[in-house]
């Protein structure tokens, strides 16, 4: 098992700790019953602050997202995208783009973690010609199309990640993986150019945090028979078709454990 910590959240300990132990300290000194009511009552707006007051900084190269009530689905997409129904989606932020290779990087080298691609030795690759994947011994974040293979640039979007590798990247930053009605609204708002995002256009699939089941499914049944994540933002491949469809109602699925090079992801909070 590995762990790795936030560095939010060790700022956020630190300063509960100072707190806690400056109001015991002014307790002792004054020894005023009357004054510790207002002690309380500053030491625990001081408390709610730390926790929930959001910096400048924290959402830096993220969009924040107005919630709505978008159509979801497609009434003439594939089988997995019907019945379309309506949700409601309340206001979020959403990382501007991908996370990239040297952001990644970074995560790996701060925490020395290994990808499920890295434990498992290989990495599936999507052949064009034949249509389908295939098992690269070698290939992982670093080396997406193998080893034999040009590197990843530290600008490209990072990919063979598997869902843990992506949840285990966003909760070190404090964050979390959209969902994929999130997704799918963000794309029809990028479609109605309101927000300016990179990727969510075809290039790549992303990870969500959303069991997959088809929308008239039992959910307790699709969940025992089909334990996969749903995908958002990619598009149907096809041989030489350049323009292959692309909308935000697509949608896939893979194993949380699954590492290809067509998978990438971004985070949200």
């Amino acid at each position: 098992m590995q762990f790795y910590f936030s560095k939010k959240c060790k700022k956020r300990n630190f300063l509960i700790c100072f707190l806690v132990l400056w109001s015991d300290l002014i307790k002792k000194k004054m020894n005023i019953l009357t004054n510790q009511r207002w002690l309380l009552l500053i030491y625990f707006m001081m408390i709610f602050f730390v926790l929930d007051a959001q910096t400048e900084s924290e959402m830096e190269g993220m969009i924040k997202i107005i919630g709505g009530k978008p159509m979801i689905g497609n009434k003439d997409g594939e089988k997995n995208e019907k019945p379309t129904f309506r949700t409601e989606i309340n206001t979020f932020w959403l990382d501007e783009s991908p996370v990239t290779v040297a952001q990644f990087k970074l995560f790996v080298k701060v925490n020395y973690y290994t990808t499920d691609a890295d434990r498992q030795g290989y990495g599936r690759v999507y052949n064009i010609e034949k249509e389908q994947f295939e098992e690269i011994k070698g290939a992982n974040w670093e080396y997406p199309q193998g080893k034999n293979k040009e590197k990843a640039k530290s600008t490209d979007f990072v990919r063979q990640i598997s869902f843990n590798d992506a949840k285990a990247y966003a909760n070190w930053l404090n964050k979390r993986l959209p969902t994929e009605f999130e997704l799918e609204y963000t794309m029809q708002q990028r479609n109605n150019k309101k927000y300016n995002f990179q990727g969510l256009d075809g290039s790549q699939w992303e990870w969500t945090d959303t069991w997959y089941l088809l929308y008239d499914e039992n959910d307790y049944y699709s969940k025992k028979l089909n334990p996969s994540k749903s995908l958002k933002g990619g598009k149907i491949n096809a041989k030489n078709n350049e323009s292959a469809i692309v909308r935000p109602s697509l949608r896939e699925d893979a194993s949380p454990y699954q590492c290809n090079s067509l998978i990438g992801f971004r985070c949200a909070k």
